[in-house]
């Protein structure tokens, strides 16, 4: 087998996490607003440590998370905001998530 750089490794690992977020049920679209969130998440490494066969459950709890305790974030994306206007307050539920909902789960 060949080496990869580590750099390298992490854009596959990267890559497979953003091949199971592009999965939506038949028929239930996902919102603009929730592929914004999930791809952030995807794209600032906050599912490289997510197994990739429950990429599909993390995304779930995440939006669920928006949904339920910062709907005003997530409404923000209906604006069309700059991501930067929005970026710290999508990092904070992120991280939120990850250090209280989805920290039992691992």
């Amino acid at each position: 087998g060949s080496d990869l750089d580590e750099a390298t490794r992490q854009q596959l690992e990267r890559g497979k996490r953003v091949s199971e977020l592009l999965k939506q049920p038949q028929f239930q679209p996902l919102a603009v607003a929730d592929q914004v969130i999930g791809f952030y998440a995807v794209n600032h490494g906050y599912l490289d440590d997510v197994p990739v066969e429950r990429i599909g459950e993390f995304e779930q709890g995440l939006l669920e998370h928006f949904r339920s305790k910062f709907p005003n974030v997530r409404e923000k994306f209906g604006e069309n905001p700059k991501l930067d206007e929005v970026e710290e307050e999508l990092k904070k539920v992120i991280e939120d998530f990850k250090r209280t909902r989805w920290v039992d789960k691992k």
